[in-house]
């Protein structure tokens, strides 16, 4: 069959569908189906736009982190159309929900709204994606909150800039910039806060916020979890935030425990303790064990030597998820003078 045959035939089969159903019915049918169409193929656009940055971040550029491990592999996006009651792509959102879970895949679902631009749909979906991994509405106030969120969602940007526009990063950095917490969040994440407040650097600098902060959020939004009082709540995220701009302002210190003799991390702290308000002990894993057993009372002496007066102490521990089904168990002490 050549190709003026096959037109033909498709162009019988049209007219007998009018015959059927009526034109302004085929019509209907047809402009919904091609509007169904271009509205998938956007979407996949912009799941592709996050798996491939992803990607790319955790591969080319081989960085891998705590934050990075909580994303989720492939995301799903539906789209909201002004006026209408209706939500677009249904019968494909089913079937790719259904290979995601044959695949075993971590996957989320996202719905954006059909009167912003590409860039804004780009920019409106990786934060949305960062709001699902920092759930903490009973550990930060919004404003914090808002702060992280749209930092990690502006930095994802910038780290994945080969496969993100530049228009998108230019609006994530104008709502970044634009939160109550911009400049304690960019210190928080500093290299520079890690090397003044770090007793006993490790070997590679790098910064606190995805390292310490954010496990610190996760085992705090635990305990938190079935807590439905709201003085508590509310109570909970002053403290938080003071302790994190305590940190930011470089008042307290941090001390990692890991492979060295117990009286090396004691030496360090003696050594320096005088220079802050409060430490911040770092553990995880088997070594938590050894803080207990030969580390945690002598720093308390320590304190009451420093300061002549005993410590208030803040714990956060858990088991917090690192990389797949792999659970490892943190612990951060904080031990803080309230004269200072």
């Amino acid at each position: 069959m050549n190709i003026y045959d096959f037109i033909l035939n498709l162009l019988k089969i049209i007219w007998n569908v009018f015959a059927i159903i009526g034109i302004g019915t085929t019509i209907f049918l047809l402009t919904n189906i091609i509007k169904a169409f271009f509205t998938y193929k956007d979407l996949v656009r912009i799941e592709k736009s996050y798996s491939q940055a992803l990607k790319f971040i955790r591969e080319d550029l081989g960085e891998i982190s705590y934050v990075l491990n909580k994303l989720p592999e492939e995301i799903i996006v539906e789209r909201a159309y002004k006026g209408e009651r209706t939500i677009s792509s249904r019968l494909f959102t089913l079937l790719k929900k259904g290979r995601g879970k044959l695949l075993g895949k971590q996957y989320m679902d996202i719905i954006i709204f059909s009167d912003l631009s590409y860039p804004e749909q780009i920019a409106y979906m990786i934060q949305k994606v960062f709001e699902s991994i920092f759930p903490y509405e009973k550990v930060l106030k919004a404003e914090f909150r808002d702060s992280i969120i749209t930092y990690y969602a502006y930095k994802f940007a910038v780290k994945s800039k080969q496969l993100i526009t530049r228009e998108v990063i230019d609006i994530l950095e104008r709502r970044f910039q634009s939160t109550k917490h911009a400049d304690l969040i960019i210190k928080l994440d500093s290299k520079h806060l890690e090397e003044k407040i770090t007793l006993n650097p490790p070997p590679e600098v790098r910064p606190i916020l995805d390292r310490v902060i954010i496990p610190i959020l996760d085992l705090k939004r635990h305990e938190m979890e079935k807590e439905k009082d709201i003085a508590t709540i509310e109570s909970a995220k002053n403290e938080m935030e003071k302790i994190l701009t305590a940190i930011g302002n470089g008042k307290i210190a941090l001390l990692f425990i890991g492979k060295k003799e117990p009286s090396t991390y004691l030496d360090y702290v003696k050594q320096k303790l005088i220079w802050y308000n409060g430490l911040l002990v770092c553990v995880r894993g088997k070594y938590v064990i050894i803080y207990e057993k030969y580390i945690r009372n002598k720093l308390t002496d320590i304190f009451k030597e420093t300061f002549g007066i005993e410590p208030e102490t803040k714990q956060f521990k858990g088991k917090l998820t690192v990389k797949e089904s792999e659970k490892i168990y943190y612990k951060y002490e904080l031990l803080i003078s309230l004269n200072n």
